[in-house]
């Protein structure tokens, strides 16, 4: 009955409510049966077991971010530690600060730019 209604398109959420309402009483959780088909994807290699999945992931969990990079590999970056005594504290003008914020969409950028002033 889990396959059948898994086949159908139904989640293992659904299977497993559905289950204990016509039962009365819990029948299955639906963390077995995702255990069941992900040990199924493990051991026989056959990854048809997918079709049985809301996603139809061969792995459980979110996958690496794309896009993006630690601070550390920004070129040019200056620590705001390493600040100009001058540009701290705000008495000579002419200082600039800047955040640039890209998206994990191609050409999608933020740049902020303004001048420091007292």
């Amino acid at each position: 009955a889990v396959l059948e209604r898994l086949g159908q398109g139904w989640s293992p959420e659904q299977v497993a409510g559905r289950l204990a309402r016509d039962h009365g009483r819990k029948v299955i959780s639906y963390e077995t049966i995702y255990r069941f088909i992900y040990a199924q994807l493990r051991r026989t290699s056959d990854y048809s077991w997918r079709r049985y999945l809301p996603r139809g992931k061969s792995k459980r969990g979110c996958r690496g971010k794309k896009g993006g990079s630690p601070a550390s590999f920004i070129e040019g970056r200056v620590s705001l530690a390493e600040r100009p005594i001058e540009a701290a504290s705000r008495k000579v003008p002419g200082h600039w600060e800047a955040d640039l914020m890209m998206f994990s969409k191609y050409g999608q950028a933020v740049l902020t730019v303004h001048e420091r002033t007292s």
